[in-house]
């Protein structure tokens, strides 16, 4: 295979998936052809990347510990019980949830090992991301473009009510997970000069105002407080602090002067008083879910129910689902498969402490914070809806890729160390920083290649 292929086609069809995953639906492109082209797309650049592995390295690199193999394992074995109990079809789509997010993690890993500028594909996404965002406020603001989601529905379903989803909160939800990718690809544009600090903080805060903004009209409040997270730790730990005060100073204004006009919108209208009942409903229905759920896993705390088997309606509950993401594993399959995917987790979030204690770059060590911040805005997601970064495939791909990405960075930084220690708290380790130094460069795809971490 022409190595070409991997520095050019490739990143440009993981570039189209990861900017059409969260989008569930098109105007007049039939639902069934839209998927089909999707899969095509995920599938062939999985089959590539791994086929140039082979062919440059001879070898598929996989990462270690439970980002890995052994994880992806331990996550099928311990899932077991959800198999055995549970309905077929839904068996069938848990296990291609496991799949996929270890494959696309992995594909992620061994394309940043192959050198290739994987930056730019987060890059790319997130603007097409923004430009649906967009058009769900052009649509809120103006009424057009008069697109309707093709699903049935008693409320017309326009993009100012699902976006390009089928849910409010789904829409949301997968959109808040390029955020933070899209503000530490502006910050490295800034530090490399590419935009000017006026204009990376302009364009920073328009991109926030429209993926914030897009969210705000369909009223998904759960990807709204991953933003405002976001936001704000931005804002105070990688701007300006004062910055940080003048956002929250003008969110108060803006919220105590216009509560009744969006009282009702973002559904506040619900929580009349402190009762139990007021605040599920508020919550719709999550904290009934939540207390349900919990005494049906007290009955079957280590073999679940069976993928598939619990409707939480028959308990009362609002929705089907458990709102959780850890709550909804454990009710399926058991506390274990729940305990596997956070030790999936935290392998993860340990790699990406190692970048940060070999990265002593402040600029770079920016750009790295920033950038890691899909792992909170993953686990907001995940406490507050069922499937979060597991189970909605397309809707949290980005963070798997991301994932990959911090995976072969840590990797890839503790091979470049002098010292290639693996004790993190010496001093040896700190003072070795493998980037480069940003530097000025003319053209958008050579400063993210070479100048940013």
């Amino acid at each position: 295979m022409n190595e070409s292929l991997s520095q050019k086609f490739v990143p440009w069809m993981l570039t189209l998936y990861l900017g059409l995953a969260p989008i569930y639906w098109l105007p007049y492109v039939p639902l069934r052809l839209f998927f089909v082209v999707k899969l095509a797309l995920v599938g062939l650049s999985v089959l590539f990347v791994f086929m140039q592995s082979l062919v440059v390295r001879r070898n598929i690199l996989f990462p270690k510990g439970l980002a890995g193999p052994l994880g992806w394992m331990l996550l099928v074995v311990t899932a077991a019980p959800g198999f055995f109990q549970g309905d077929l079809g839904s068996g069938v789509t848990r296990l291609y949830d496991t799949v996929l997010i270890f494959v696309f993690t992995w594909t992620f890993y061994n394309l940043t090992h192959s050198g290739t500028n994987v930056l730019t594909i987060f890059w790319r996404a997130t603007l097409m991301i923004g430009f649906f965002a967009c058009l769900t406020l052009v649509h809120a603001l103006l009424g057009f473009p008069s697109w309707r989601a093709p699903y049935p529905s008693l409320v017309p379903l326009t993009i100012s009510r699902v976006g390009f989803h089928n849910l409010s909160s789904g829409w949301s939800n997968g959109i808040v997970l390029f955020l933070p990718a899209a503000l530490a690809m502006i910050y490295a544009y800034s530090v490399t000069k590419r935009f000017k600090p006026r204009v990376a903080m302009a364009l920073g805060a328009g991109v926030f105002i429209v993926y914030f903004g897009s969210m705000f009209v369909v009223s998904g409040r759960t990807g709204l407080l991953a933003a405002a997270v976001v936001a704000l730790f931005v804002s105070f730990q990688i701007v300006n602090r004062w910055l940080g005060v003048a956002i929250s100073a003008v969110t108060a204004f803006v919220g105590v002067r216009y509560w009744e006009t969006y009282f009702d919108h973002l559904r506040f209208n619900r929580l009349r008083s402190t009762e139990i009942d007021d605040i599920s409903r508020f919550s719709s229905g999550r904290i009934d879910g939540y207390l349900e759920g919990l005494s049906l896993i007290w009955e079957r705390p280590f073999t679940g129910h069976g993928f598939g088997v619990l409707d939480m309606r028959e308990y009362g509950a609002v929705a089907r689902d458990i709102h959780n993401l850890w709550l909804k594993m454990a009710g399926d399959a058991g506390i274990l498969f729940a305990l596997t995917f956070t030790g999936i987790l935290i392998a993860c979030y340990r790699r990406m402490r190692r970048i940060y204690q070999l990265t002593p770059n402040p600029q770079h060590h920016r750009f790295y914070t920033t950038f890691a911040l899909i792992f909170p805005c993953g686990l907001i997601v995940s406490s507050l809806s069922p499937y979060g970064v597991f189970g909605s495939f397309q809707n949290n791909a980005v963070f798997w890729a991301a994932m990959g990405y911090i995976l072969a960075k840590a990797d890839m930084k503790e091979a470049a160390c002098p010292t290639n220690t693996h004790h993190p708290d010496t001093a040896a380790t700190v003072e070795a920083d493998p980037d480069p130094e940003p530097a000025p460069l003319p053209l958008p795809a050579q400063v993210i290649a070479r100048s940013t971490p």
